[in-house]
């Protein structure tokens, strides 16, 4: 809020008001106040690559030119999973910087992998899984050893960048060069794609490191007060989401290889996500600035922030909604109807809903059952 101060005219000594200035903001900060819509949008971009990417062209059947390109982005819906590698990135700056390693492991661990084990074990009741199966699938052991598609492969991927986090940003921190640690394991990353027997499957988690390295590098340059106070970056939003467009159309319909000699090419959706988050903060920001338009920021933003506070839960829920559309002999759920555009909006909303039952559950069980180090009662 802008505050009046008092000042004394020079001239005449009388005291006159001065409004004072709002603090210049990075687009980092910009983009961190948007954090849950950003979000949001993420997770309905997923939702949409799940579920749309047959009955997008029923959306437009006499608009040839408007289904070609709804068609596109929604079947590189996908790189919603990368703004969540994004976005990680630059949050777990500051939460290894304020919390101790061990409640930083336990916050980590309660938040995504107890909505996971809740997931799961629904699944293992209703497909009636062994128990060694089940076992396999939560430990990430089908994850790294079989195929990273066997499970909802991003948790696992996630664990692994958490785990490893606390080192890297210690080593940042020890050498006090963000900058240069994040090109050397970019560096490091690109050696490993060119010459690690790295599995194929495995390339749709290898490739989404660099974009979580540059969450990281994002966030602590911000929190470190050395990133630019201006708002000219938000003018890269266009050209990210055209370099997207254009690379994907390269690597997936042309067949050129970009820097990794994978179809499944990192700089697509690295660019596409940068743009996405790049414009909905721009988005918001600006219509934020007035009144009028910031009370319907104010109304979008609410139902895409219960998005973006159950994202996680959005996107393990699918895990039913997804086989049941795909494998309809196994009969999942009894959302399992045909691919339509009324369908889907069905099962949109049953989505929400069991997104929020999981996220409830989860929360009970963290706050009943499992506590954080040092906060157990006596």
């Amino acid at each position: 809020m802008i505050k009046d101060v008092v000042e004394c005219d020079v001239q005449g000594g009388d005291p006159v008001k001065k409004k004072e200035e709002k603090p210049r903001e990075s687009v980092v900060a910009c983009v961190n106040k948007s954090r849950k819509e950003i979000m949001g949008v993420a997770a309905l971009l997923i939702f949409l690559f799940h579920h749309w990417t047959v009955v997008t062209p029923q959306i437009f059947p006499n608009h040839p030119t408007l289904g070609a390109i709804s068609t596109f982005f929604v079947t590189h819906g996908h790189s919603g999973v990368d703004v969540f590698f994004l976005l990680s990135g630059m949050g777990l700056v500051w939460s290894a910087d304020k919390r101790r390693l061990g409640e930083y492991y336990a916050r980590r661990l309660k938040r995504v992998f107890v909505p996971f084990l809740i997931s799961y074990a629904v699944l293992a009741f209703v497909m009636k899984l062994p128990f060694t199966r089940w076992l396999a699938l939560v430990s990430g052991y089908t994850f790294l050893f079989e195929n990273m598609y066997s499970v909802l492969w991003f948790v696992p991927a996630v664990m692994i960048l958490y785990l490893l986090f606390p080192l890297y940003n210690f080593i940042i921190k020890k050498l006090r060069s963000c900058v240069l640690v994040t090109a050397a394991a970019l560096v490091l990353w690109y050696l490993g794609a060119l010459f690690l027997p790295i599995r194929y499957d495995l390339f749709g988690f290898y490739n989404r490191i660099p974009i979580f390295l540059l969450g990281v590098a994002l966030g602590r340059l911000e929190k470190d007060g050395k990133f630019p106070k201006t708002k000219l970056f938000y003018i890269a939003a266009p050209f990210f989401i055209a370099a997207g467009v254009v690379t994907a159309i390269l690597c997936e319909k042309k067949g050129v290889p970009l820097l990794v000699p994978v179809p499944n090419c990192f700089i697509p959706t690295l660019c596409l996500a940068l743009g996405t988050v790049l414009a909905v903060a721009f988005v918001f920001d600006l219509l934020r600035r007035f009144r009028i338009s910031g009370k319907v920021a104010d109304a979008v933003a609410v139902p895409l922030s219960f998005l973006g506070s159950t994202s996680l839960e959005f996107y393990l829920v699918q895990m039913f909604t997804v086989r049941g559309i795909m494998y309809p002999d196994r009969g999942i759920i009894a959302v399992n109807t045909g691919a339509t555009l009324p369908n889907d909006l069905l099962i949109l909303a049953v989505a929400v809903g069991l997104a929020f039952l999981l996220s409830k559950t989860s929360g009970v069980v963290n706050d009943r059952i499992l506590r954080l180090p040092g906060r157990r009662k006596k």
